[in-house]
């Protein structure tokens, strides 16, 4: 489903969206909440806080190299 248009509805969506995903077979619980604070910084609505695209790919080569 798309997001909603609003600022901080969509900042809630996204949210609940990044939070319901499963681990992914990562490691642990570390692991898995560092993947969504990662998701969660691609996504920042800030510019100045987003992960640019090397370190977005750096982290998530990472992960996959952890993932079952």
């Amino acid at each position: 489903p798309l997001l909603p248009l609003d600022r901080n509805e969509h900042d809630s969506a996204l949210e609940r969206t990044i939070d319901s995903l499963p681990d992914h077979g990562l490691p642990n619980k570390e692991w898995a909440e560092s993947l969504r604070q990662t998701l969660r910084c691609m996504c920042a609505p800030d510019p100045t806080q987003r992960l640019d695209a090397g370190q977005a790919l750096e982290l998530l080569r990472a992960f996959a190299g952890q993932a079952a």
